[in-house]
């Protein structure tokens, strides 16, 4: 019998069928292990997702609110006015540039100019028989021996620093000898309307009356002829915090033909007033009003040239001339003023050409007195705002403030508010409609708690920042949370 043949076709079949239900069993082996690997994956990937989406709505709002602080500390000068007032639960709304966010501020603590030890007398008058005013601030710092018949009493009562329980005489400080313009330089387009005026010599007169804002750039100032503000005058003396209509390093590099030698030295201006230098200040020259203000001076610790200028907005050239020295005037039994110092590591005497002492004389004539060092007189319906927060020192000239009716003292505001030592003093009855002759020991440094929070207040920025009165700061601490 012969043997049965092998029927290839069948066995082949037989093998797939073998073979397809391996590759089911494979299949459902890969598919169940790609589930425990791709499941948690899927999970840890939409976790990340989330997560970066928190991370970065959180970056986004941490990133607003330090913006929202720094817009707040771009102007210090603008923050230091805003934030001031109040006390520590008092919150103080800021505009912000940055709609997503808002910042309000509250007032910590405050520092003054000076500390008790430093307060010299507020008001010094030393020509014989002559007054304080009665209203000068504050009484318990005049000097006591105003007026004393022994005419050179005062000078042992004298510092040539600021020192409690004594009369602030400064020492003259340094001035560039170069003549900058009278008549001032004017900022270019696109910058604000704006005149400047230079640190410098001046010889002639100057006068500003024009509507055009007027700026003196920071340091020290020397004129032996009168200076006039009238008008429509708006004029603010030295950068600080007292915003002028532009700033040290504006008019430096932009006013129009600006002298190369700038002269500009710290913050804050002092004005010297030397031969027949005056200032003026009136409402005589019709216009919208009369607007000074002066910024306080501040030196740098290095700067030994001009270091007596600190804390000082005007001051005369004392003495008379045996040329070229200048010498002390003696005048019997009308007054006696030592001969001005030039200050410095050491003090040497002041000489002419450079410092000719002030012609002005309190009490040269009697019969026909000398013209005030400074003078400012009110006799219309005007407005006129004059601030002086540093020393007023003239000890051979007078100051003058005179209000003519009581219609004149209206919108009147008068602030000679850093001390004076004059030969003599005249207020007129008819004071102003505010008045503050004397010494205020003026807050120079205050801290501030500044918050910025997200419209959702999700991010909060909390910092401690100190602001000074020139428009610097210091941040003492920067917190910023999630809530």
């Amino acid at each position: 019998m012969r043997g049965a043949h092998p029927d290839p076709q069948r066995d082949g079949e037989v093998a797939n069928e073998r073979d397809r239900g391996g590759a089911l069993i494979l299949a459902l082996v890969m598919i169940i292990l790609g589930a425990t690997v791709v499941l948690p994956t899927l999970s840890y990937t939409m976790a990340v997702t989330r997560q970066s989406r928190v991370a970065m709505t959180r970056t986004i709002g941490d990133e607003a609110v330090k913006g929202g602080l720094r817009t707040a500390l771009a102007d210090p000068g603008k923050l230091y006015l805003e934030c001031q007032g109040g006390s520590r639960t008092t919150v103080h709304p800021i505009a912000s540039a940055i709609a997503s966010v808002s910042t309000s501020c509250s007032w910590l603590s405050e520092a003054y100019a000076k500390d008790a030890t430093e307060i010299p007398y507020s008001v010094a008058t030393v020509q014989a028989g002559s007054t304080v005013p009665a209203d000068a601030t504050p009484p318990a710092t005049w000097y006591p021996s105003s007026g004393n018949p022994v005419t050179n009493a005062w000078v042992a009562d004298t510092s040539a620093t600021s020192t409690g329980s004594k009369i602030f005489a400064p020492n003259l400080p340094a001035h560039a000898l170069s003549h900058p313009s009278p008549t001032g330089y004017p900022m270019p387009a696109p910058f604000p309307a704006c005149n400047v005026f230079f640190p410098g010599t001046y010889l002639n007169p100057i006068s500003i009356t024009s509507a055009t804002p007027t700026f003196f750039a920071s340091g020290i100032y020397y004129f032996e002829n009168t200076v006039t503000i009238s008008g429509s005058a708006k004029v603010v003396v030295g950068d600080g915090v007292t915003e002028g209509c532009t700033t040290d390093q504006e008019a430096a590099f932009n006013a129009v033909n600006a002298p190369v030698n700038h002269n500009i030295t710290g913050v804050g201006a002092t004005l010297i007033f030397g031969a027949a230098g005056r200032l003026v200040i009136n409402d005589t020259t019709p216009g919208t009003g009369v607007s000074v203000k002066f910024n306080n001076r501040y030196v740098g610790a290095t700067d030994v040239s001009t270091s007596s200028s600190a804390g000082v907005s005007i001051m005369t050239v004392n003495g008379v001339l045996s040329s070229p020295d200048i010498v002390n005037l003696d005048l019997p039994g009308q007054l006696y003023v030592p001969g001005s110092l030039l200050g410095g590591a050491t003090p040497t005497p002041a000489t002419s050409p450079n410092f000719n002492p002030s012609t002005l004389v309190s009490s040269a004539n009697p019969l026909a007195p000398a013209p005030p060092i400074v003078d400012i007189s009110l006799s219309t319906a005007e407005p006129v705002t004059v601030f002086i927060p540093g020393y007023t020192s003239a000890p051979q000239g007078t100051v003058n403030v005179n209000t003519t009716t009581p219609a004149a003292a209206a919108a009147k505001d008068i602030e000679i508010a850093g001390g004076v030592l004059a030969a003599q003093t005249i207020i007129s009855t008819q004071r102003p409609a505010t008045f503050v002759f004397g010494a205020i020991n003026a807050v120079v440094q205050k801290t501030f708690k500044l918050t910025t929070t997200t419209t959702e207040a999700r991010s909060v920025s909390t910092a401690i920042v100190q602001v000074n009165s020139i428009g610097t700061y210091y941040v003492n601490s920067w917190e910023v949370q999630a809530n």
